[in-house]
């Protein structure tokens, strides 16, 4: 996975992607951000990317993949899906929600991705 190798090569820092779906093709884009080892803003919140992504990913590089409260205050407002990578150099897992403004639900990895095996789903069952 992409994604993966990417937040791994930030190293110590959380990351930002955003995926948009254009011209029938998955474009990924990571915007210019500000990032420390706990959190990750975007630059500019309003730009093209940010307006048409239909998920966004960030990393929690050396935690757990979970959604913490700054996680629900951030994305409270928005309507996508919502994934975040944990423990990316120890044990790579994934969380997945779909958020609707203010109310999130788990979802099963496999409604969004195919996950290499390298990847741990931490999200729901499938149905």
């Amino acid at each position: 996975m992409q994604i993966l190798q990417l937040a791994q090569n930030a190293r110590h820092q959380e990351i930002l992607f955003y995926l948009c779906f254009t011209d029938r093709e998955w474009h990924l884009y990571t915007p210019e951000e500000t990032a420390i080892s706990t959190s990750v803003i975007p630059v500019e919140a309003t730009s093209l990317f940010y307006e048409t992504a239909m998920i966004e990913v960030h990393s929690d590089y050396s935690m757990s993949a979970q959604f913490s409260a700054t996680d629900d205050e951030e994305e409270a407002g928005k309507f996508r899906i919502f994934a975040v990578l944990g423990e990316i150099f120890t044990n790579p897992h994934i969380y997945i929600r779909l958020g609707t403004y203010s109310h999130f639900w788990l979802i099963s990895d496999n409604w969004v991705f195919e996950l290499p095996t390298c990847l741990i789903s931490n999200s729901v069952a499938s149905t």
